[in-house]
């Protein structure tokens, strides 16, 4: 089964990049800056007692030259109908796209171009940001667990767990992760 995975960021990099670990036959689509960078330091998944490194095999759209069994689309909202044109070439008819973004409205978009029989239901929670040299951190499970359960506001603090901040690289000393990066944050109203 041949798998392309739209997007290569935080969402995108990080179930591809488990798809890939399993053996699966994973292509990632993404864009030249990410490409180049990931083809000079490879796709890394970090945090949570982990350091993963892949050498993915990527393209940019006007490579697709067949096409895939499944299109994983992760990317974000703002950038929907962009990858929808640049994916287009690997929806074959037998091909199903599995979506991953944020609110509804893509499915309709989806299925408009590619029909109804085409489009699958995607769902996920992840944990997951891009740090500043385009890795995959996966923050404490502490942070996880409080971004997941407080919306994002101006005037986060540190994270209760490990008092990471913005970026950092320190390990986190409730979990040993090596970086907690900028999802690591708690709101004020957690840490009470």
């Amino acid at each position: 089964m041949r798998i392309l995975v739209v997007g290569a960021g935080a969402t995108g990099g990080y179930f591809g990049g488990r798809l890939a670990r399993a053996g699966r036959d994973v292509t990632f689509l993404v864009r030249a800056g990410r490409a180049q960078l990931l083809e000079r330091r490879g796709l890394r998944i970090t945090g949570l007692d982990e350091e993963t490194v892949l050498r993915p095999r990527v393209i940019r759209a006007g490579d697709i030259d067949a096409p895939y069994d499944v299109v994983l689309l992760a990317v974000k909202a703002t950038g929907l109908e962009r990858a929808v044109d640049d994916m287009a070439a690997a929806v074959g008819p037998h091909s199903l796209v599995v979506p991953v973004l944020n609110g509804v409205r893509h499915v309709d978009v989806l299925a408009a171009r590619f029909g109804d029989q085409a489009v699958l239901g995607g769902v996920s929670k992840v944990a997951t940001t891009l740090d500043a040299q385009g890795d995959i951190v996966r923050p404490c499970r502490t942070c996880a667990t409080e971004l997941a359960a407080t919306p994002p506001r101006r005037g986060w603090t540190r994270c209760t767990a490990c008092s990471a901040v913005p970026g950092s690289r320190q390990a986190c000393p409730a979990t040993s992760t090596r970086r907690c990066g900028p999802s690591g944050f708690s709101s004020p109203l957690s840490a009470r």
